[in-house]
């Protein structure tokens, strides 16, 4: 009984894999060309024997942590991965998805939409390191209420396929910040997000 349970259990996280190798491969193209360590990895035969004895080589779900949290090391993968998605043109690609018109920002489909490009970029990431996982930043917190220090030097050249990106930022003051995060209950008192302003 038990040993059927863990070959259905394997079956199912075998069809989850593909599955979601195919979301992904099918929004982003091109990370079906990219031979990295880690793909390389997951299509080696001996893998999945490997990843029975550790689980947490390749964590089926990221626990995001509050960039304020993280330690040094978690961010410099982070910002090596997003790096390198920037070099391989996955970042320039994902760019130009947001710049489409969606309608994503303006009505039910803001977090859904937003949900599912948060998974994709993060999936992107994880094909360079897969324990990287997108931080938050909470800026209702007050600690938190100016731009994080560890990005402040962050400005990359994105090149999309239509255009090239120089990033600037300009996330608001640090009241700015808080009179925004100060809305904040009022926001997550609605129940519809219908009535909400997107």
């Amino acid at each position: 009984m038990k040993e059927t349970y863990a070959a259905e259990h394997e079956t199912i996280i075998h069809v989850h894999e593909k599955e979601e190798d195919g979301i992904l491969i099918r929004n982003l193209p091109q990370l079906s060309k990219s031979m990295t360590f880690a793909n390389m990895f997951k299509q080696s035969k001996i893998s999945r024997e490997i990843l029975k004895n550790i689980e947490w080589l390749f964590p089926a779900v990221c626990k995001r942590k509050d960039q304020n949290d993280m330690t040094e090391t978690e961010r410099s993968r982070f910002l090596c991965a997003f790096h390198m998605i920037n070099s391989d043109g996955t970042l320039g690609k994902l760019v130009d998805i947001h710049n489409e018109m969606h309608m994503q920002h303006t009505n039910a489909r803001l977090l859904p939409w937003h949900r599912n490009y948060v998974y994709l970029f993060e999936e992107a990431l994880h094909n360079y390191h897969p324990d990287v996982c997108v931080p938050y930043w909470d800026w209702t917190k007050p600690e938190e209420q100016h731009f994080p220090a560890w990005l402040l030097a962050e400005l990359p050249t994105v090149i999309t396929p239509t255009r090239t990106i120089n990033v600037v930022r300009s996330p608001g003051t640090d009241s700015q910040l808080a009179s925004i995060a100060s809305s904040t209950p009022s926001a997550l008192s609605k129940t519809d997000i219908l009535t909400s302003s997107c």
